[in-house]
């Protein structure tokens, strides 16, 4: 897999996650606070990420899913 990189643009910390803008590319990418353990403190708007990307195929039937 090719490691990319990009920037992050906006990360909510009480969820656990954010998103990416990739060098290349339109599309903003997720990340979620598991990919990123290997970082010695918390993610912050402007961090440079490189990352690749996956793609994980689990039905939604599998998800626990609740109204708010």
């Amino acid at each position: 897999m090719e490691i990319k990189k990009g920037r992050l643009i906006r990360w909510f910390d009480s969820k656990g996650f954010g998103f990416i803008k990739p060098e290349q590319g339109n599309n903003d990418i997720f990340i979620h606070i598991s990919a990123l353990k290997g970082m010695g403190r918390k993610p912050v708007v402007g961090d440079i990420i490189h990352y690749q990307i996956s793609v994980e195929n689990i039905p939604l039937a599998n998800h626990n899913l609740a109204k708010q």
